[in-house]
């Protein structure tokens, strides 16, 4: 089935997924398993989704790095730089695959710290004259 859907595209799925609860909370699912299987093999394998943590991490960075410097963040996804837009730069940082590349960044305040170094060092570049372009 998800090879399927990752063929497709398709984001619908057939039928209904049946859970049962116990007293204390825990769910089983009683009807839908392969739905399920389903589900987790298409979140391990469709790059364009990011994982529950990951985009945590990069959310709580980007709205610190927002509360931090509010006076370079706008609400236009247009807005030209050195401006950013919240939304672009989680995009741009899930695109850019930064959690991945560098895997000493394991919570918000490493991404954080990280997005400060390299802006300081692309400042550095652009102030000794350096292009910061590839």
């Amino acid at each position: 089935m998800a090879q399927d859907k990752l063929k497709t595209k398709q984001i619908g799925l057939p039928g209904i997924i049946t859970l049962h609860e116990t007293r204390d909370g825990r769910l089983s699912i009683i009807d839908g398993q392969h739905r399920v299987g389903m589900i987790l093999v298409l979140l391990e394998r469709n790059p364009g989704v990011a994982k529950v943590a990951e985009r945590k991490i990069i959310n709580e960075a980007a709205a610190a790095l927002a509360a931090k410097y509010p006076a370079m963040f706008k609400p236009s996804q247009r807005c030209r730089p050195p401006h950013l837009n919240t939304d672009n730069l989680r995009d741009a940082l899930f695109t850019a695959n930064i959690l991945n590349k560098h895997d000493h960044i394991k919570s918000q305040a490493d991404l954080l710290l990280w997005l400060e170094d390299h802006n300081a060092e692309l400042g550095r570049k652009y102030r000794s004259g350096v292009s910061t372009r590839s």
